[in-house]
C-alpha cells in the first residue's frame, strides 16, 4: 500500500514540476553536468533550470566553475556583496550555510 502511495505521489510531483533544475554548489565536477544539461535544451529535449551557488570562501572573485557557469547559468547566487558589484548578472542573497 505504501508503495502505491509513494507512486502516486511521485506520478503527481513529475507532472507538476515538468523542468528539471540542478543546484551546483562550485566544485568542478558539476561544469561537465550543466553542460550536458545545455546539451538537451539546445537539442529542444528538456528544459534544465541550472542554479550555481558560488562558495562562501570566493570573497573577491569567482572560481573556475563559477566564471564558466555565470554565463550558463539560470540563477547564479554569489554570498558576498563584493562579487555582486563585479559580477552584476548574479544574485545576492547573504551568507547561505
Amino acid at each position: 500500500m505504501s508503495e502505491d502511495k509513494i507512486r502516486t505521489f511521485e506520478q503527481k510531483r513529475a507532472e507538476t514540476f515538468s523542468n528539471s533544475q540542478i543546484l551546483c554548489n562550485g566544485p568542478g565536477t558539476c561544469v561537465p553536468v550543466c553542460i550536458s544539461a545545455l546539451l538537451l535544451e539546445i537539442l529542444a529535449l528538456k528544459k534544465v533550470i541550472i542554479v550555481y551557488v558560488e562558495s562562501i570562501c570566493r570573497v573577491e572573485t569567482l572560481s573556475l566553475s563559477g566564471k564558466i557557469l555565470y554565463y550558463f547559468s539560470d540563477y547564479f547566487i554569489v554570498q558576498w556583496p563584493a562579487l555582486k558589484t563585479k559580477y552584476p548578472k548574479s544574485i545576492y542573497l547573504g551568507r547561505i550555510v
